[in-house]
Parts: C-alpha cells; structure tokens; sequence
C-alpha cells in the first residue's frame, strides 16, 4: 500500500495527531503490529536494547546473599536453668556441654605435664628456648591433625617433617591427615607459604602471637586467633594451633 498524506501534510504514520486516529480505526493493526504496516510504531535500535534490558532485568531475579546459616542441633527445652549458662534450657544439653569442659581441662593438664608424641617434643623445644622450632612443630600438628585409629598418630607429620630454620616446606603429595585438618590437598603447600610469609612479616612466630607484653593472657589468646585468620585456616586448626603455643609456655595464654 502506497504512503498517503494526511490534512496535516505530513505522512499519516509519522503525524502525531492522525496516525493515533489511523490507529484506533476498527480493522487497523495496532502499533504492536510489524513495522511494514500503516500506523506501526516504529522502535529505535536503542529503544529495543533499552526494552529487552528491562526485561532481562525484571525476570531475573536479585542475587542471592552468599551468607549460610546453619542451625545447630540442640536438644528439646526440658526447663533446665543455671544462671552460669543462661543460653542453655536443655538438660541433654548441659550435660553434653559438662562432658566437653571437663576433656578440655583433662587434655590441658596432659599438655601441660605428660604430652604424647610430638605434643612432647613440642614441649621439649620449649623447655630448651627453641620457640620457632617448637612453633612450627605446633602448628604442623595443627595443620595435618594427629591421625585416628593407629599405634602412632603422628606418624605422617614426621615423615613430611622438616626443620624450621631451613626454610623449606614439607612435601604434602599424598599425605594422610587426621579428623580435624587445615590442609587441603587440593592447595598444595599454599597454606604453608602463606604462614612462613605471615611469620616474615611480623617478625617471627612467636613475635606475632605475644603480641604486647600489657595484654593479659586471655587477651593474648583471643589476638593471636584473629591473627591466625590466614586463607585456609580455619577455625578449629587456629584454636589448636594457639592452644599448644600456650600449652608448653611459648606464649601467656
């Protein structure tokens, strides 16, 4: 169909008054029709990015948050109260939480005084002023963890072993670890770089995890865990790993 003119002089598809007229005349194509038809509303290519990004934009949804909560099992409410753990409304609870305080404080007196293994030689180094030495052996302890279920749990730490003065790292290909590990085989020695690197630059180990001389010893435990807060590490291993510097007397804590 050939273009017309209308009253206007203008092309009745590009006339602001009468192409609406044109438009709403029964039996015409509305503007949603193709664009070869009389009375088609004509989208620039810049319009059509803009439309078809507001629609991407309202079909996809906001993205979600990356924080994970996880829920805790805790046992049913039975009334139980104590003002010295106000959070606790468990019995089962209370009990689980009395068993946990008391194997602590049994495992700290057997660091303290009788350590197994290599819990011993950590004790030694100390007692003879070799802190680096006796850090580093902590802290690959924590690291592998201790194995379960064999005559001799730190067999694989010292087989993989080496000296803290000589720089080197262990070779951690195929290494077994324990129940509790920071190691991810899947790293590599990543993490060991990452602590002889964290040690360079504070100076040393034990200079990191002393930290003032003013703070006291619970202080110095809470400051040295959040300075073990290196890629990898997670929390159980720096608690562990903090907990045998304190344990022979490396630090006050």
């Amino acid at each position: 169909m050939p273009p017309t003119f209308c009253r206007h002089n203008r092309f009745v598809e590009n006339c602001p008054i009468c192409s609406k007229k044109e438009r709403a005349k029964p039996g015409t194509v509305s503007g949603a029709a193709s664009s070869g038809s009389v009375g088609a509303r004509r989208t620039s290519p810049a319009q059509a990015r803009h439309s078809a990004s507001g629609a991407v934009k309202r079909r996809s949804p906001r993205p979600s948050s990356q924080l994970v909560v996880r829920h805790v099992t805790r046992a049913a409410d039975d009334g139980y109260e104590n003002d010295l753990v106000p959070g606790l409304r468990s019995s089962a609870d209370a009990a689980r939480l009395a068993d946990e305080l008391t194997f602590a404080i049994a495992r700290m007196q057997e660091l303290r005084s009788a350590p197994p293994g290599l819990y011993g030689e950590v004790a030694a180094l100390a007692a003879a002023g070799d802190v680096e030495e006796g850090l580093w052996l902590a802290f690959l302890i924590a690291y592998f963890s201790p194995l379960e279920g064999t005559d001799d749990p730190f067999s694989a730490i010292s087989e993989i072993r080496v000296p803290w003065a000589s720089g080197e790292l262990p070779q951690v290909d195929g290494v077994a670890l324990g129940p509790r590990p920071a190691h991810d085989p899947a790293q590599g020695d990543r993490m060991l770089v990452a602590h002889r690197a964290w040690a360079a630059k504070g100076g040393s180990q034990h200079a990191i995890l002393a930290g003032e001389p003013s703070w006291d010893a619970s202080r110095r435990f809470d400051r040295a865990f959040e300075r073990l807060a290196l890629p990898g590490f997670g929390r159980v291993p720096r608690y562990e790993f903090v907990t045998l510097a304190g344990a022979p007397g490396f630090i006050d804590a």
